[in-house]
C-alpha cells in the first residue's frame, strides 16, 4: 500500500521456500493474495509460491489495483510459482485495472513464472489480464497451463492466456510465453471442456498506435471444446488475436501457433452444426504500420468423428493500416502429412474449409514469402481450400510474391478453390515467383483457379514467373468424375 523500493525474495537453500497465500473464495473487489494499491512502485517480488483463490472477476491472485498520482509503476514479478490456494480456483491469476489513463499501472514485469490452474465455470478467466489503464507491460518468459481438465458449465465466456483489453495504452512486450501443455515441462494437454458457447484466446491484445510486440510464444498442447457458432473476427479460438493497435508479431522470433511437426497439437471440437471460424494469428488494426513475419501454424484438428463445419485461417487481418506485411510464414508444414485438417474423412456432413492467408486489411500490402503446405478438408457441399486471398489494399500497392502453396486435398462436393486471388483494387499489382502445386480434389463438381486477379490495377501489373505444378506432383488432380472448371490464370 504505497509502499516503494520493496524486495520479497522467497529463495533458500532449497529452492523457493516462502509460500504467500490466501484461501478466501471471496468475490469481493480486490480480494487477492499480493496487491499493489496506491502508487505502490519499483518493488520487487521473486522466488515465491503464491496461492490464491479469489473468485472476483476483477482481481486476481496478484492484483494490481488503483493508484492517487502516478498509477503502480514498474513492478516486478519473477520466477514465481502462482497458484491456486488448495482446490479452489482463482478466476484470474494475475490482473491490473489502473485509476485512469494518467494514474495508471505502467512499466511492470511478469516474468519467468509458473503460472498454473486459472478457471471459473461459469466465468470469464485468464492467466494474465490486464483490464485497463495498464500500459507498456513486460511480460515475458511465463508458463501458463492446467493440470486437470476444466469444464465450462454455464454461460458465453472467454478464456484467455495473456490478455491485455485495454485500448488506451500501448508499447507492450509479450514474449517467450509458452501457453498450453498440462505441466511446466511441456508435456500433456490443457483441456476445455462443455457445450456453452466458450471462446478461448492464447493472446490476446487490444491496444493503440505505440507499437506492441508478441514474439517467440507458443500456444500448443490445447484441446478445446464449444457450442459457440463465431464466424467472425478471431472467432471461437485464435492463437494470438490483436483486436486494435500497431503491432509485430514474430519479427525477430517467431511465434508457435500449434507445431510444424506434431499432430492434434491444437484439437479443437465443437457440438453445434453451425460454421464456426478458428484462426491462428487474426489482426485488426487501424491506422498503424504492422507486421507478421516468421511464425509458425500448425498442427491444428477437429479430431475424429468430426460431424460439423469448420472455417479456419491461418492468418487473417482487417482494418486500416499504413504499410503492412504477412511475411516469411509457415502455415501447414512441408514435414507433416494433414498438418491442418478441418473435418473428418468418415463423418464431417458440414461445409469445412481452410484460408492459409486472408488479407482484407487496407494500405500498403506485402504477402511475400510464405508457405502453405500439407492441409486437408474433409466436408459436404462447398467445402474448400484457398492458399492466399486478398481483398483489402484499395488503391495501394500490392504485392503477392515467391510463396509456396502445395499438397493441399480437398474432400467435398463443389466450391471454388484457390492458390492465390486478389480482388482489390490496387495502385500496382505483382503476383510474381509463387510456386504452386498438388492440390487434389475429390469433389464431383467444383472449380480449381491457380492464381486469378479481378481487381482493378491503375498504373501496372505483373503476374509472371510462377511455377503452377512440376514434373512430380503436377498442379491439380481430380480424384473423381468432375464437371466443373480449371482455370490456371485470370485476370478479369
Amino acid at each position: 500500500n504505497g509502499a516503494d523500493n520493496v524486495t520479497i525474495n522467497g529463495l533458500n537453500t532449497g529452492g523457493n521456500s516462502l509460500t504467500i497465500a490466501n484461501t478466501t473464495v471471496s468475490a469481493t473487489v480486490g480480494t487477492s493474495t499480493i496487491r499493489f494499491i496506491n502508487d505502490a512502485s519499483n518493488n520487487t517480488l521473486t522466488n515465491c509460491i503464491l496461492s490464491g483463490s479469489s473468485t472476483s472477476t476483477t482481481s486476481g491472485i496478484i492484483c494490481f489495483s488503483t493508484g492517487t498520482t502516478i498509477g503502480n509503476d514498474n513492478n516486478t514479478i519473477s520466477n514465481c510459482t502462482i497458484t491456486p490456494a488448495g482446490s479452489n480456483l482463482p478466476v484470474n491469476a494475475i490482473y491490473s485495472a489502473g485509476s485512469s489513463t494518467v494514474i495508471d499501472n505502467s512499466g511492470n514485469t511478469i516474468s519467468n513464472n509458473t503460472i498454473q490452474d486459472y478457471f471459473s465455470p461459469t466465468l470469464s478467466s485468464a492467466g494474465i489480464l490486464l483490464a485497463s489503464n495498464s500500459a507498456a507491460w513486460t511480460i515475458t518468459n511465463n508458463k501458463l497451463f492446467q493440470t486437470a481438465t476444466r469444464t465450462v458449465s454455464a454461460g458465453r465466456l472467454t478464456i484467455r492466456g495473456i490478455a491485455v483489453i485495454t485500448a488506451s495504452a500501448g508499447g507492450y512486450i509479450i514474449n517467450n510465453n509458452i501457453i498450453g501443455f498440462a505441466n511446466a515441462a511441456g508435456t500433456g494437454t490443457t483441456i476445455y471442456n462443455g457445450a456453452f458457447t466458450t471462446l478461448y484466446r492464447g493472446i490476446e491484445l487490444t491496444a493503440n498506435t505505440t507499437v506492441s510486440n508478441i514474439q517467440g510464444n507458443t500456444v500448443a498442447g490445447i484441446n478445446f471444446t464449444t457450442a459457440s457458432t463465431t464466424n467472425t473476427t478471431s472467432g471461437i479460438f485464435s492463437g494470438i488475436a490483436v483486436n486494435s493497435g500497431a503491432i509485430n508479431i514474430g519479427t525477430t522470433a517467431a511465434n508457435t501457433i500449434g507445431s510444424g511437426a506434431t499432430a492434434n497439437a491444437l484439437l479443437i471440437n465443437k457440438t453445434v452444426s453451425a460454421a464456426s471460424r478458428i484462426t491462428g494469428i487474426y489482426v485488426a488494426s487501424a491506422g498503424a504500420n504492422s507486421a507478421i513475419q516468421n511464425n509458425s501454424i500448425g498442427g491444428f484438428s477437429t479430431g475424429t468423428g468430426a460431424t460439423f463445419g469448420y472455417n479456419f485461417i491461418g492468418i487473417a487481418t482487417a482494418g486500416t493500416l499504413g504499410d503492412f506485411t504477412i511475411g516469411n510464414n509457415s502455415i501447414g508444414s512441408t514435414t507433416l502429412a494433414n498438418s491442418i485438417t478441418m473435418g473428418d474423412s468418415n463423418t464431417t456432413t458440414g461445409v469445412c474449409t481452410i484460408n492459409g492467408i486472408n488479407n482484407a486489411a487496407t494500405g500498403t500490402i506485402g504477402i511475400d514469402n510464405n508457405t502453405f503446405a500439407n492441409t486437408a478438408v474433409f466436408g459436404a457441399g462447398a467445402s474448400t481450400i484457398s492458399g492466399i486471398v486478398n481483398t483489402g489494399g484499395i488503391n495501394k500497392a500490392v504485392t503477392i510474391n515467391t510463396n509456396l502453396i502445395v499438397n493441399a486435398s480437398v474432400k467435398g462436393t463443389g466450391g471454388t478453390n484457390i492458390g492465390i486471388s486478389n480482388s482489390i483494387a490496387a495502385t500496382t499489382l505483382s503476383i510474381s515467383n509463387n510456386t504452386i502445386r498438388n492440390f487434389i480434389i475429390n469433389n464431383t463438381t467444383g472449380l480449381f483457379t491457380a492464381i486469378v486477379n479481378s481487381g482493378a490495377v491503375t498504373s501496372s501489373i505483373a503476374i509472371d514467373t510462377n511455377k503452377l505444378g512440376d514434373a512430380t506432383a503436377g498442379l491439380v488432380t481430380y480424384t473423381v468424375a468432375n464437371s466443373g472448371v480449371f482455370i490456371g490464370i485470370s485476370n478479369s
